[in-house]
């Protein structure tokens, strides 16, 4: 838990976006599954534009809290410095 390292908003938005990455995760392999079993091609088209969309929403996310972290480190080397 990072609730003692950062800000209350900040430690939620983490929260907010990891809860979006798990059910865009669940959604994906969903997606998969749909777009093997089916044999209607334009079903299995439009599964595989979830996949991909789904696929860059979940690396999106995960940059962005890698960014949250890299803030948070710097903010943090900067109040151990003082």
């Amino acid at each position: 838990k990072l609730a003692g390292v950062e800000t209350s908003p900040a430690n939620r938005l983490r929260v907010f976006l990891r809860r979006i990455g798990g059910i865009s995760m669940i959604a994906l392999a969903v997606a998969f599954y749909v777009a093997i079993a089916t044999e209607n091609p334009i079903l299995f088209s439009a599964c595989l534009i979830a996949v991909f969309v789904l696929l860059m929403l979940i690396v999106s996310l995960g940059l962005y809290d890698l960014r949250l972290t890299s803030h948070m480190r710097r903010s943090q080397h900067k109040e151990e410095q003082l």
